[in-house]
């Protein structure tokens, strides 16, 4: 559309609201995405994405960084749900007081979705396995995208224990199973605080961690 308008440019923006708990990692695919765009606009532009990430920002001649992190991005697809500001993962984790029946997007949640997504991300831990990233901070380039991941499959438990529960509230939530939740989330806060202040400053880390923490203290 820019470009049939003469659009002067492209604007990309990651936006971090309540909480920012993307870590960079899993934002490049868009980076590179919007970067092609801007510069050379074509219908290559996203056929080559993959091609891009791993030869200019993975150095993964694998090829197993990007395919994981592209098929990351896209699992919240198969919760299939009506599209809206936030994902399904994201709205577990933070309308966990909210009614889910009460809300145009989570009203549609259901385990089907729910575990469709979840095994389109464990079949993209797999791939990431096999990765192979030779870019300088290839080590927090794999933390981080596990670290989303996991998050992302928290959400999902959550959301599946909800709809379970009676009302699908997460109060009504049996307590053997918010003890499991609980000792899910405790170590993946742990991690967010170490990741988060290696690329962000630690001016938000309380904001973003706490939101977390919200969630955990209302599993007691």
């Amino acid at each position: 559309m820019g470009k049939k308008y003469n659009a002067k440019g492209y604007l990309n923006t990651c936006w971090g609201d309540y909480g920012h708990w993307q870590p960079l990692s899993v934002s490049m695919p868009a980076i590179m995405l919007g970067a092609a765009y801007s510069w050379n606009c074509s219908d290559n532009s996203l056929r080559n994405l993959e091609f891009h990430l791993n030869h200019y920002v993975f150095k993964d001649t694998s090829g197993y960084t990007a395919k994981a992190i592209l098929k990351l991005g896209n699992a919240y697809l198969k919760t299939n749900i009506p599209n809206g500001n936030a994902n399904a993962f994201h709205l577990m984790l933070l309308r966990y007081k909210w009614t889910i029946d009460g809300f145009y997007q989570t009203k549609e949640l259901n385990a089907e979705g729910l575990n469709a997504a979840k095994e389109e991300i464990d079949n993209a831990l797999q791939l990431l396995e096999k990765a192979n990233p030779q870019c300088k901070d290839s080590d927090i380039v794999l933390k981080e995208v596990k670290q989303a991941a996991n998050l992302a499959i928290h959400s999902i438990n959550l959301g599946n224990a909800r709809l379970m529960a009676e009302g699908k509230s997460t109060e009504n939530i049996p307590n053997e199973i918010k003890t499991e939740l609980r000792q899910e989330l405790e170590p993946l806060i742990d991690n967010h605080r170490e990741l988060c202040i290696i690329r962000n400053r630690v001016g938000g880390l309380e904001d973003s961690a706490g939101k977390l923490e919200n969630l955990l203290n209302f599993y007691k």
